[in-house]
């Protein structure tokens, strides 16, 4: 009987412990869940510092929280605090490894970072969870443009339209890819899509001023550069390269550069000959021209080389146009404070977050 007596006084006790903590545990959900709604309160109202605390005071009290994991990497994100944004992404794929807005998110962490290797592969993995999200394809594209792989970004893009037509961030992203490959007309086609979507856009009126200039029309690319301004007035890309159309010997050199290191050879040889229109002895021009020249017809870089190096042996430093000399195209600024186009056409494409 003093034994049952005693058993019974264990097992009551023992419940009033599981009660305690029981309840104890309630309360502290509770506070989770309110700490919770004061973080998403404040990172509505932009006060990402204190989202971030109360998100970290959500998951003291309940560290399994996944809601609260994910709020607070994305704050981490936008603090710019990347690698606490990474760890915490990072600790939410263990548990959720086939979340899609999570490996994308993730993605353009590492694409910030400039990890474009480790974006590319959270993109991959997030498309193969769910191969039906677009922002993810454009996403994918733009690391993948980062990459130079302009291919690789046309595709990704192409796919993205597939499922969301009226998408006008991944047209302007397509068309950037087009005027890149010099194909002047596909972008513009696209970009005049997007207008018809959005006739407010700054970066297709940008895209499409940067189009014109190399047309060499610099009365629609002033038009178009203007109208980028107006819908975006701390437009930097747009106001610099509108001061670049008043000196188009500036503006046509840089771009025919460009096209230059993107081996799109004969768009560079017709930019360079306009410069030679207004600057017949430019000879920045005669060795962008004769690169051209020499990297259609095949030659190493090496022979290219020995071949200028006699030639100007013979001509003493002169540079004569020919088909068969060349040199490396290397833009000659006029001064360090210059603005060059290269850099200003220099798209990294709008990366869409899915959250």
């Amino acid at each position: 009987m003093l034994r049952m007596i005693k058993l019974l006084v264990v097992l009551g006790f023992m419940s009033c412990l599981f009660v305690g903590n029981a309840q104890a545990a309630g309360e502290d959900r509770f506070l989770a869940k309110n700490f919770l709604s004061l973080g998403i309160k404040a990172y509505t109202k932009n006060d990402v510092g204190a989202a971030i605390y109360y998100f970290k005071e959500t998951l003291k009290l309940d560290p399994n929280m996944i809601e609260a994991k994910k709020r607070l990497g994305f704050a981490y994100y936008r603090n710019g605090m990347l690698d606490d944004a990474v760890g915490m992404y990072t600790a939410v794929i263990k548990v959720e490894p086939n979340n899609e807005q999570t490996r994308n998110i993730l993605g353009i962490i590492y694409y910030t970072m400039g990890k474009t290797d480790k974006a590319i592969e959270e993109y991959q993995k997030a498309i193969n969870a769910n191969p039906t999200n677009p922002k993810v394809y454009n996403n994918l594209g733009v690391a993948y443009y980062a990459s130079n792989s302009l291919d690789l970004a046309q595709a990704q893009y192409q796919k993205a339209l597939e499922l969301a037509p009226l998408d006008t961030e991944v047209r302007t992203n397509l068309g950037a890819v087009y005027y890149d490959k010099g194909l002047l007309q596909e972008s513009i086609h696209e970009y005049e899509k997007a207008l018809k979507q959005d006739n407010k856009n700054s970066r297709v009126y940008f895209g499409l001023g940067v189009i014109h200039a190399t047309y060499g029309d610099l009365k629609k690319a002033r038009a178009y550069l203007n109208l980028a301004l107006k819908y975006e007035q701390e437009y930097i890309e747009a106001s610099d390269l509108l001061s670049l159309l008043d000196n188009p010997k500036r503006l046509y050199l840089n771009f025919a550069d460009k096209y230059c290191r993107a081996a799109k050879y004969d768009l560079a040889i017709e930019l360079y000959s306009r410069v030679l229109k207004i600057d017949p002895n430019c000879q920045d021009v005669l060795m962008g021209m004769g690169m051209c020249y020499y990297q259609k017809a095949g030659v190493p870089m090496q022979d290219m080389m020995a071949e200028l190096s006699k030639n100007e042996r013979t001509n003493k430093g002169e540079m004569v146009l020919q088909a068969e000399i060349k040199q490396p195209a290397k833009i000659s600024l006029e001064s360090s404070t210059d603005i060059d186009a290269y850099n200003i056409v220099a798209y990294k494409g709008i990366v869409q977050v899915d959250f």
